[in-house]
């Protein structure tokens, strides 16, 4: 998360520094494991002297992921004298995963912050302001997005990692075929009129409105589109009544009009395959979708587009996004293991907050 020139597929990787500090993983290990449901595995076999760090971490829908992290797992442990230990748990269980860890006062030491900022876990979270200012100087500074997800009450409480941005993609020649266009000055009620013409025609459009997070990243943006706000200014909450009301029905009838009953139980690849299949019209999600479709579905890909995101009420246009940092656990017992080398990549087109 710090400034990367035009960067989108990066790995954030700083060079091991002497000696174990207080904090020595959150700048740089994880990884190597299985499910929650399965015996996790250890990345080397310990000795009587040696201490284990455990994380919990998301299961990345793109297996070799995993595989890139049980490497640095293992090589992270042998450097270091120590196991690592990675629970990797589906995006939709993790927040369970971490409270029971919080309400146990134990189980793992770093956890793995999935769209959210670390003022949600601020009374069990380590200070790493030290750590978050050795790597912006590094890296080149954070951009002002970092400090929103890390900084409470003037103490960095998580390193944040990097953070995507979701454009709409659409299969333009659905639009075309119901003699329509998708533009900049394309807005919701547009779609909402577009989406029926292409529903009938056998390709809705894809928005998930369901228990999974990528429905929070598609529905509030387009509830601040109507400026349906939750909080004041000063961050207190203040419910945006009317406005709230109104984009509720406004929801209400995009789903009827332009979706079918699917959309109720996706997970956060379902609209992937949804519009690599040539199915559905347009989605809104990071462009993992649009490369799977460039790979597999070349058909369809050539057809694929990325545009902004509809206009809502006086001509407001919102994009979500997703962002995932790393925490320590304020009970963790091997502190001294923690934030060593922080080297944490994707290939999914998501962005760094480093520089």
């Amino acid at each position: 998360m710090t400034k990367r020139d035009d960067r989108t597929d990066t790995t954030l990787a700083t060079e091991a520094a002497a000696g174990i500090g207080r904090r020595e993983l959150l700048k740089g290990s994880l990884a190597v494991g299985a499910a929650l449901a399965v015996p996790t595995l250890f990345s080397r076999r310990a000795s009587a002297q040696e201490k284990a760090l455990k994380v919990v971490h998301w299961k990345h829908f793109v297996p070799d992921y995993d595989k890139y992290f049980a490497v640095f797992a293992k090589e992270f442990g042998e450097k270091n004298k120590c196991t690592v230990e990675v629970d990797y748990v589906a995006t939709a269980d993790l927040p369970t995963a971490i409270a029971a860890d919080v309400s146990r006062g134990g189980g793992h030491d770093v956890f793995h912050l999935n769209g959210t900022g670390a003022w949600l876990y601020d009374q069990m979270l380590v200070d790493v302001t030290d750590v978050s200012k050795r790597l912006g100087k590094e890296f080149g500074g954070w951009i002002p997005e970092a400090a929103s997800i890390a900084d409470v009450k003037g103490k960095w409480l998580c390193i944040p990692h990097w953070y995507i941005s979701f454009p709409w993609i659409i299969n333009r020649k659905y639009f075309k075929d119901v003699g329509e266009d998708y533009t900049d000055k394309t807005t919701w009620e547009d779609l909402r009129r577009i989406g029926a013409k292409m529903k009938k025609a056998g390709h809705p459009i894809g928005i998930p409105i369901a228990q999974t997070p990528d429905a929070n990243d598609n529905l509030f943006p387009m509830m601040l589109s109507y400026q349906a706000t939750l909080f004041a200014k000063d961050g207190n909450i203040k419910f945006a009544k009317k406005e709230i009301v109104e984009v509720l029905k406004f929801g209400a009838a995009l789903f009827n009009e332009a979706m079918t009953d699917e959309v109720l139980s996706w997970d956060d690849t379902s609209n992937n395959r949804f519009i690599a299949s040539g199915k559905g019209s347009m989605i809104c999600n990071p462009i993992s979708a649009y490369r799977t479709a460039a790979k597999d579905q070349p058909d369809v890909y050539q057809n694929l587009d990325i545009v902004r995101p509809p206009i809502g009420l006086k001509g407001t246009r919102v994009g979500g996004s997703r962002t995932m940092s790393y925490g320590i656990y304020s009970f963790s017992k091997v502190q001294d293991l923690l934030a060593r080398s922080l080297h944490f990549g994707d290939d999914d087109g998501r962005g760094e907050m480093t520089a």
